[in-house]
């Protein structure tokens, strides 16, 4: 390529004074008829003289690059890029307008698979007529292509325009030790980040995620959640087939963002159901993600492991299942004597075992008499959390009180706390009257309060919390509530003893502060200490104090208010402070003297709970009317009997029970109560399934209510099999996780792979850290199939899994694209661009040029043209012509 310079440019601006001069005279000096061809001629002389005198004085020199550059363009024109495509010709363009000297520019389009779409030096074309497979991104196999079509001297150069979106997750690390071996070659690499997220006014739905349970129970109610996002309002119709004929339809208004629909699936008969969701709108940009597929079993049949105390217990849950489940009993010894250890008994104990069941259930049984009682344990942790199966236990299990051991590690398996030990954490408030009213009397009752306050503090067990509010005519959270830590409770009895009383005596105010600070608090059980003289400040129509009305809503909010008189003997003090006791399930204390405040005690410190089981009639309480487990349930009579428990924090208490203390005071029990242990459910009845501890339930909905337990805790999901299996589809590769339930080395684990065409995959693993791990390319969209057998010693467990792929990675229009992956891949071997300002210079050292200077060429050939322009000045033009005509003839005579 020919590239002209000048030393010093600026000297090419005496052209415009240079030429002035000669020309100006020539058309005022010589009139027309004066104007022959000499003088034409000698003006032409003289303007081309002039020119070349300027130029070379301005150094006019030409340099010729002789290193060639190649520069090839790998476009990304893959499904996610696609609706870039305009901008992806404008920087081909941009580039190809800044390609330095002597460049060769070919461009090389890639998605799934690559092409040469310009070759080098060829006229460039629109990257939209390219014809690769557009479904996944692999830069990877495109990158190593653009390598091989370079010359061997040329300088080589490549600029990388995608959006970062790779099918194959590995593709970065891989991009990057590639790039740094083609720096290496000398070969030049430069990224162009293609944003392609979705612009603001794009019109998009896609269906995102299927979430459901592929493995479930005949008669069990299940469904599938479907989630579409969409960029915009609209209506739409939303399908769902079942094994190719369309089953469910929806009218569904979708917002901007996230949608989720629910479908229930039927699973009255047992089988294998392939589904498919797939929406109808007319306002969607793409209909390549508008459709997801997922395959449900459906098993026929329970299998259920009971542990109970007794055969006619056996008899009592045999005839709840009904012929809905196959149950293995095993019952428990009759001791010898009323006082006799029960005899060991034998169960299903390893996991191995009991992953073959799909609900556990302990019935009246002592469990420290199992054979084994610490491995059953255990291993009914890990199926219920590994492997989602459903303990239920109902009766007296003989887990009250439980210390280390089998029991408390079952007790820790259960939504409720047995036994009367009382070790949950409790909350105290102390409510503290300070008005005037309190030292005004003959009596000091304020130093009262504040003795009996500090008596009090002393009296919490570490693991309570306590915490303060004091009144008179405002109210003041004083102590939040804190830990009675040894500390906490010294600081706060300093805090009580600096106490000065004020005027006013809001009494419900203060309970209101109390109610509003401690109910949202998780605490099973919160008492109030009201101490004051009961002297109520009435504040007429326009200022309400009721501490009755507030004594109420403590008791309904389960917050027991005790009251300490701190020595009133006036009727009306006496009057309020009884009442508010009694309304609020606490205990009045009256305290005349500092001598008699050792009898005074929160009448929940002091554990008054004597019994393991409680008999008698006591009503009900629902708590979550809606569950479940009421289903078809009106009412439900008094229960004769149960054993004393307590609710953990995040248990489900469907029922409960109210327990009046001796000393005063109400305690809420737990009646049915369940949890999410891990991926499993834990169930606990307190009373019995029958006899006559449940015996006002026999008729109608009693019976009813004892049947949804055992149907509302069936498992969400089937397996009965000792190992998890986790499938992972990351674009391009099917990652299988085996995790068994415990590490055998002699254990063999085969896996087959059918993959959408028929064909399979599959091999013999090897046991790897803490499990089998298996990957496979499964790019194909469709449903597959995973087999699995592990087998130990002379036992063989199956399992078959089924997932499906619906639709291509590349065509998930909602998955986020950003410079990053580029970044990551060019470390410290090129630079990433956002725009098509790309730097294409060549290093001067690695490129070879010649220069061509014109200085002396021109000089000289002006003082030739000045000789020739001397000569046409001193001669007429016809002896000019004639010495020409007269040369030509000597020639002719001398031929």
């Amino acid at each position: 390529m020919i590239n002209i310079n000048f030393d010093n440019p600026y000297l090419l601006l005496l052209i415009i004074p240079i030429f002035a001069a000669i020309l100006v005279p020539y058309f005022i000096a010589i009139r027309k008829e004066n104007k022959s061809r000499a003088a034409v001629a000698a003006l032409v002389m003289h303007l081309v003289i002039s020119l070349l005198v300027i130029l070379a004085a301005a150094g006019m020199s030409n340099v010729t690059v002789i290193t060639k550059t190649e520069l090839y363009v790998v476009a990304d024109v893959s499904y996610s890029a696609d609706a870039t495509l305009d901008t992806l010709d404008e920087y081909i363009a941009d580039i190809e307008k800044n390609l330095p000297k002597n460049t060769e520019m070919g461009v090389v389009t890639f998605a799934k698979n690559y092409r040469l779409h310009t070759p080098l030096g060829e006229e460039i074309t629109s990257v939209k007529d390219s014809r690769v497979n557009k479904s996944a991104t692999d830069l990877v196999s495109a990158l190593k292509y653009t390598g091989t079509l370079f010359s061997d001297n040329a300088i080589k150069k490549i600029v990388i325009i995608t959006d970062g979106m790779f099918t194959d997750p590995d593709s970065t690390g891989k991009l990057a030790g590639m790039i740094a071996d083609m720096k290496s070659e000398d070969i030049y690499i430069n990224a162009i980040y293609l944003d392609s997220n979705l612009s603001e006014d794009a019109k998009e739905i896609q269906i995102s995620s299927v979430d459901f349970s592929e493995s479930v129970y005949k008669g069990r109610e299940t469904s599938a959640s479907i989630l579409v996002e969409s960029t915009f309002d609209t209506d739409v119709i939303l399908t769902l087939g079942r094994n190719g004929v369309p089953y469910r339809e929806k009218a569904v208004s979708l917002v901007s963002g996230y949608n989720v629909v629910n479908f229930d699936l039927d699973t009255t008969e047992p089988g294998e159901y392939t589904y498919e969701a797939y929406i109808t709108s007319r306002e969607d940009t793409s209909d390549k993600n508008n459709s997801m597929s997922f395959t449900q079993c459906v098993h026929d049949g329970l299998r259920v492991l009971l542990i109970a105390g007794s055969r006619s217990d056996v008899n009592t849950v045999t005839e709840l299942y009904g012929d809905r489940a196959e149950i293995d009993s095993y019952v428990q010894p009759t001791p010898a004597g009323a006082n006799s250890f029960p005899k060991p008994f034998h169960v299903p104990f390893t996991v191995e075992d009991l992953c073959w069941y799909d609900e556990i259930i302990i019935y009246n049984t002592d469990v420290r008499a199992i054979s084994n009682a610490d491995t059953f344990i255990s291993s009914l942790d890990t199926v219920v959390s590994l492997y989602g199966k459903s303990l239920i236990t109902a009766g007296n299990n003989k887990i009250q009180n439980a210390e280390g051991g089998s029991l408390e590690a079952l007790e820790d398996l259960l939504p409720v706390r047995f036994g009367n030990d009382d070790s949950d954490p409790k909350l105290y408030t102390l409510v503290i009257d300070s008005s005037r009213s309190m030292e005004f009397r003959n009596f000091d009752y304020f130093r009262m309060a504040k003795l009996s306050a500090s008596y009090l503090l002393d009296m919490l067990g570490e693991d309570d919390y306590f915490s303060i509010i004091t009144f008179s005519g405002d109210v003041y959270n004083l102590v939040p509530p804190k830990k009675a830590s040894e500390e906490n409770i010294g600081e706060a009895i300093k805090i009580v003893n600096n106490l000065d009383v004020t005027q006013g005596t809001m009494i419900g105010s203060a309970l209101e502060a109390a109610l509003n600070m401690m109910s949202p608090l998780n605490f099973n059980e919160k008492q109030i200490m009201l101490i004051s003289d009961g002297m109520s400040f009435e504040g007429g129509a326009t200022l309400v104090d009721d501490p009755l009305m507030m004594a109420d809503m403590l008791k309904a909010n389960n917050i027991t208010v005790s009251t300490l008189n701190a020595g009133n003997n006036e009727q009306l003090g006496i009057t309020t402070m009884k009442n508010i006791a009694a309304r609020a399930g606490g205990k009045y204390y009256f305290c005349a003297s500092s001598e008699n405040l050792e009898d005074v005690m929160f009448n929940e410190i002091a554990d008054d709970v004597t019994e393991t089981e409680i008999v008698g009639s006591t009503d009900i309480i629902v708590k979550r009317p809606n569950d479940s487990v009421l289903e078809n349930v009106s009412s439900l009579g008094a229960v004769n009997g149960y054993v004393y428990a307590k609710k953990k924090a995040s248990a489900g208490t469907v029922l409960s029970a109210l327990y009046t203390k001796s000393g005063g005071g109400t305690v809420e029990v737990p009646i049915y109560a369940y949890w999410s242990y891990g991926m499993g459910r834990v169930a606990t009845l307190t009373t019995n399934l029958g006899g006559d501890w449940v015996k006002n339930w026999q008729d109608g909905d009693g019976n009813t209510f004892l049947e949804n337990i055992i149907s509302s805790n069936i498992p969400d999901k089937r397996i009965d099999y000792p190992y998890t299996v986790n499938v992972e589809f990351d674009g391009r590769y099917s990652h299988i996780e085996i995790i068994p339930a415990r590490i055998n080395p002699d254990a063999t684990v085969t896996i087959t792979i059918t993959l959408p065409d028929g064909s399979e995959l599959g091999e013999v693993l090897s046991l790897d850290s803490h499990g089998y791990f298996y990957s496979a390319e499964t790019g194909a969209v469709g449903k597959y199939t995973v087999d699995i057998a592990y087998n130990w010693s002379t036992k063989s467990y199956t399992s078959k899994t089924y997932y499906d792929i619906s639709y291509s990675p590349e065509y998930d229009s909602f998955a986020m694209s950003s410079p990053a992956p580029l970044h990551a891949m060019m470390r410290n071997n090129g630079t990433v661009h956002e725009d098509s300002d790309v730097d294409l210079s060549n290093e001067e050292g690695k490129v070879a040029t010649y220069v061509l200077r014109f200085t002396i060429p021109f000089m000289a050939l002006a003082a030739l043209l000045y000789v020739v322009d001397t000569v046409i000045r001193k001669l007429q033009w016809a002896d000019v012509v004639s010495l020409f005509k007269s040369r030509k003839k000597s020639e002719e005579v001398t031929k």
